[in-house]
């Protein structure tokens, strides 16, 4: 995982207000970036988290992924080409 520090714009902000670490991962849907989950508490993270973030973020992209292909799905359902009967199986 490569690690980075925050802009020093965002490190002022956080030490200011007390933030004592920040733990972000970004969430890739079918190769793209779509987002990103950041943590920043005024404690001590657990020395896991990083690893438990990255998985967090896999699960939201599945999520996503999935919401995103049954959109798409619905489209093609009730949009499809003149001739062309899909059946939803639902």
């Amino acid at each position: 995982m490569t690690l980075c520090r925050p802009a020093p714009k965002v490190d002022d902000f956080l030490r200011h207000h007390g933030y004592l670490s920040q733990v972000a991962c970004p969430i890739v849907v079918d190769g793209r970036r779509w987002g990103a989950v950041s943590v920043n508490p005024r404690n001590e993270l657990p020395p896991d988290t990083e690893e438990r973030l990255v998985k967090f973020t896999e699960l939201v992209a599945t999520a996503i992924a999935t919401a995103e292909s049954c959109q798409a799905r619905a489209v093609l359902t009730e949009e499809g080409p003149p001739g062309l009967h899909l059946m939803d199986a639902t």
